[in-house]
């Protein structure tokens, strides 16, 4: 009887400490989903920033076609005026070609940089997939450490009731 009460005592210490645990790893578990969203929100944050970099370098590229144009009307105007302004217009060619080399890089860098958000969220999806998992289980395992908890506690109290009559009923025999 005194085995059963102990073996009782230790599972039940055993469900507790399990329960523990399985709290910590929830907790560990909502660090991580946090740490994640976090991570999401910073990544979708970049990716604004760089849309925003690219409509803005697309707009300044607009801007000086729209340049380029109204130097090539002056030129049919008066060939004498061309004459004077052709340097000035090499030279803003050379800059907008210069422009446009930049802004190719930087939309380079800024479609790599986008890729690399992507493949940053996508991963953070992933993770927060795999963290609702393993929350979603360890739920169920403390779910099913409570039912045991509750089973080994109404064990414990049949075990105990039955230990309280044995005594009592040897209390009357050695009274008889």
């Amino acid at each position: 009887m005194n085995n059963n009460i102990l073996e009782l005592s230790s599972a039940k210490k055993e469900c507790m400490d399990k329960i523990r645990g399985l709290e910590e790893e929830v907790s560990d578990a909502d660090g991580a989903i946090d740490d994640a969203k976090a991570a999401i929100e910073t990544l979708l944050e970049e990716k604004k920033a760089a849309d925003m970099r690219i409509n803005d370098l697309m707009n300044e590229r607009a801007k000086m076609e729209q340049s380029t144009d109204q130097l090539r009307k002056q030129y049919a105007v008066s060939k004498k005026e061309q004459e004077s302004k052709m340097f000035k217009v090499q030279e803003e060619n050379d800059e907008l070609n210069h422009s446009m080399i930049v802004l190719g890089i930087e939309k380079k860098e800024a479609l790599e940089k986008v890729s690399s958000l992507e493949r940053e969220i996508h991963q953070a999806e992933v993770a927060i997939g795999d963290a609702k998992n393993a929350l979603q289980k360890l739920l169920v395992d403390k779910e099913e450490a409570t039912r045991r908890i509750e089973s080994l506690e109404e064990d414990f109290g049949h075990a105990q009731a039955t230990i309280d009559a044995m005594t009592k009923s040897m209390s009357q025999a050695r009274e008889e």
